[in-house]
């Protein structure tokens, strides 16, 4: 049951480090996408505003200046304000504003520049494509396509035209419209500059991937590899591929620690590479990652969470438990499926109280949480508090009536009850929704072999032999049955 869990945790922690999977930077930074038309107008509106306003631009000063993100955005908003004011004959300066204005939530004033700008500068291929990446934001996808179709038509030069390729290609994998965007990407090819052609590769092989469309994915993450093979996140991406699509894992492996080297104090690195040696069932080697991760990364919560189900696999539940706790403070927010997993620590080390204690903090912050319930369960079922267990797992099996393990558990809490016809109306069912379940077949084997039909039990350790091969007592206990039988 634990380890269902844990796969459980280790999915989503693929799926949260698959939606923050960074850029970087030629530092090897995590970077933020490349910017797009508003970013390039931006950037030449700079060579026109007052000497005054660049003095306020921290970003433009040798000397550093930390800010908070609100000053940041203030002083921002007041260069915006001040560039209209100095230059209202200029279409950067509108676009400036009415960036300003979006980020502000004040959507009716940012767009009203954007439109200015565009009437400034109607034969300026920037001003549409700036407008173009806004309602892209808001979700005006017409508009947006309108907007870059015109910049298109207007024959900008090689780096506008990378830019609307690149963000248009962005804006089609938002919307799965993956042939479409591969089709962008292409054509950014011929204009983007040689040393960020790999993100372009990347970007294609994410969508040929869900095409699937292995052999072009592949195809399109070496090429990445081949323009920049000194750029970490090429080996990532390739890695992420073999680990995910192919299940190549040692060559997944390979991929991972050519990033590490390339970037050893990188904590996404070292998880991803312990996500796939989990994969391979090297325990150890996936500890050493996320001991790693933890080490460039200590305030982050998802070392802790993975190293800690690591160790619980491993059947360490101590040092996983401490894990958890520290994940849990670290997110600064409880967490059900984290609370469920401790509590099973706790359950395995016999601190039934704190088990319990867990369980029941689990279902009050998901009242969908059926493993809490189903823990809750097994834990009164181990007392021999068989009345308070059924409650549990009949919540459980309410909320996922297709799990074979809640009605197998609660059919065996019937029969150690007595009742041998409930026992077998929940591990029959138990065995219908899931017939790979090996647990049910032993149970309902016990069940049998009570009421004296020893055929039956064997046959059901028969099954059970079959899909756990290697559990020693299940066999000794289907050969009794054997002799049994045999003497009926």
């Amino acid at each position: 049951m634990m380890k269902r869990k844990i796969a459980v945790l280790l999915a989503g922690c693929l799926l949260s480090m698959a939606a923050v999977a960074p850029s970087f930077a030629e530092s090897g930074a995590a970077a933020s996408p490349k910017a797009g038309g508003a970013g390039d107008v931006l950037g030449s509106l700079y060579t026109h505003i007052s000497e005054n306003v660049k003095a306020e631009a921290p970003s433009l000063q040798a000397r550093p200046v930390q800010l908070t993100p609100q000053q940041r955005k203030e002083l921002l908003s007041a260069m915006a304000e001040k560039a209209v004011k100095e230059h209202p004959d200029r279409f950067e300066a509108y676009v400036f504003r009415g960036s300003m204005y979006y980020m502000k939530g004040e959507k009716e004033k940012g767009f009203a520049d954007l439109d200015h700008a565009v009437s400034l500068a109607p034969e300026n291929p920037l001003s549409y494509g700036s407008r173009a990446e806004f309602y892209a934001r808001d979700g005006r996808d017409k508009e947006a396509l309108q907007d870059w179709d015109k910049a298109l038509s207007l024959h900008p030069g090689d780096k506008i035209k990378d830019n609307i390729y690149f963000q248009r290609g962005l804006f089609h994998m938002s919307r799965k419209q993956n042939e479409a965007a591969i089709a962008d990407f292409k054509e950014d090819l011929k204009y983007m500059t040689p040393k960020l052609r790999f993100a372009v590769h990347i970007s294609m092989g994410d969508c040929y991937s869900r095409l699937g469309n292995k052999k072009e994915a592949e195809k399109s993450y070496r090429e990445a590899v081949k323009e920049r093979p000194d750029h970490p996140v090429c080996w990532l991406a390739l890695g992420d591929f073999y680990s995910d699509k192919l299940k190549k894992y040692d060559k997944a492996e390979s991929c991972y620690d050519k990033a590490i080297a390339l970037y050893p104090r990188s904590a996404f690195f070292l998880r991803s590479a312990g996500l796939n040696a989990l994969k391979m069932k090297r325990n150890e080697k996936a500890l050493d990652y996320f001991t790693k991760s933890i080490a460039a990364s200590p305030s982050y919560w998802q070392g802790y969470s993975l190293r800690g189900s690591t160790y619980a696999l491993m059947e360490e539940y101590e040092p996983a438990a401490a894990d958890f706790t520290k994940a849990m403070e670290l997110k600064k927010e409880p967490d059900a499926l984290l609370l469920t997993l401790r509590g099973d620590c706790y359950n395995k080390l016999g601190l039934n109280d704190k088990a319990v204690e867990d369980y029941t903090k689990a279902v009050e912050l998901d009242p969908k949480n059926a493993d809490a319930f189903e823990s809750m369960g097994y834990i009164y079922s181990l007392k021999g508090e068989h009345d308070k267990a059924i409650p549990y797992y009949e919540k459980a099996i309410a909320l996922h009536p297709k799990k074979g393990e809640a009605y197998n558990n609660l059919g065996y809490t019937w029969f150690q009850k007595g009742n041998t016809n409930k026992a077998l109306e929940y591990l029959n069912k138990a065995i219908e929704v899931d017939p790979d379940y090996a647990e049910s077949y032993r149970s309902r084997a016990e069940v049998y072999e009570s009421m004296g039909e020893y055929h039956k039990a064997l046959a059901d350790m028969d099954r059970f032999v079959t899909l756990s091969p290697k559990d020693a007592r299940g066999r000794e206990f289907r050969d009794r049955l054997e002799k049994k039988s045999k003497g009926s």
